[in-house]
């Protein structure tokens, strides 16, 4: 089946719209007759099963699909834990998971406008999403399904969690990532020497965010998530993102979990970061004097 379509055109900075752009993607379909009409029935997956888990893959990806079964079944454990969700119903399901081929596909799957480049996607009640890799290792694998299964298991903690600050949700996944190889402190640690840490509410809405803060969201996002973990615990941090699971806006839950407003908890995140860099003076001082200086003098 092949799907066409045509773009909105794009606006740059200057508030010039440039041409439409046409998008094509191509992928094996399934048709249902039913009452004399034929049906779409949607993608045609070679399957893969595997204990608690179903790999659906593009022809092709055997190998890929059974390492992604591996990973995920190193990582599963790990990540209820984290949640707290060891005893409740999510065990119990069988996982599927998507290899998507090409990027154009995966792309159409999530919405028509969806250009931007990924590796993985997940919302509530969705298989988790995978990028085609056949280079992708176990190791590499542990990784990626263990932020996407983050998600997954964010979602389980309330019907509202999907609509938590972005930060937060990344922030969290990135925390389930990390013990088969997150991001570091030290870029954020280097942001805060430097004065860049963004504001939180530039990084809370996915659909409307200046691109620049893109690390940031996770990154930023996982230092504090991880700052929360230490000082109150896994039951702390739990009871924050369940809170705001179950519809309390960030600045709520953080009183009724922390005892604080989220302004409070937000500076004193940054109190354990380093401080601002003050900027050479000498240096700037002799910049001046060189361009005082009359031209052709040493």
């Amino acid at each position: 089946m092949t799907w066409v379509w045509t773009m909105l055109p794009d606006v740059d900075a200057s508030g010039e719209a440039h041409p439409n752009k046409e998008r094509t993607v191509t992928f094996r379909a399934r048709w249902i007759k039913e009452g004399g009409t034929w049906l779409y029935g949607g993608e045609t997956w070679e399957r893969h099963p595997a204990d608690g888990v179903l790999v659906l893959c593009d022809p092709g990806l055997d190998e890929l699909a059974n390492r992604t079964a591996e990973a995920f079944t190193q990582i599963r454990g790990h990540v209820e834990t984290g949640f707290g969700l060891e005893d409740a119903a999510l065990p119990k399901k069988v996982q599927k998971i998507k290899i998507y081929a090409k990027m154009r596909h995966l792309q159409q799957s999530i919405c028509l406008s969806y250009e931007d480049g990924l590796g993985g996607w997940n919302e509530p009640g969705e298989s988790i999403k995978l990028l085609a890799s056949k280079n992708s290792t176990v190791a590499s694998l542990r990784h990626l399904l263990s932020h996407e299964y983050g998600h997954v298991a964010t979602f389980e903690l309330g019907p509202k969690a999907n609509d938590a600050p972005w930060w937060v949700l990344e922030g969290v996944a990135e925390l389930s990532a990390e013990k088969y190889g997150g991001r570091g402190a030290a870029t954020v640690e280097r942001w805060a020497k430097n004065g860049e840490l963004a504001d939180w509410n530039d990084l809370a809405d996915f659909h409307n965010f200046d691109k620049k803060y893109y690390g940031h969201v996770y990154s930023q996002g996982h230092h504090m998530l991880g700052y929360i973990s230490e000082r109150w615990g896994r039951r702390g941090r739990n009871g924050w993102l369940t809170a705001m699971a179950q519809g309390k806006t960030i600045d709520e839950a953080t009183r009724e979990v922390m005892g604080m407003s989220f302004a409070q908890l937000d500076q004193e995140w940054r109190a354990t970061l380093p401080k601002v860099e003050p900027k050479d003076a000498t240096k700037d001082e002799k910049k001046d004097e060189r361009k005082a200086e009359p031209a052709g003098s040493k």
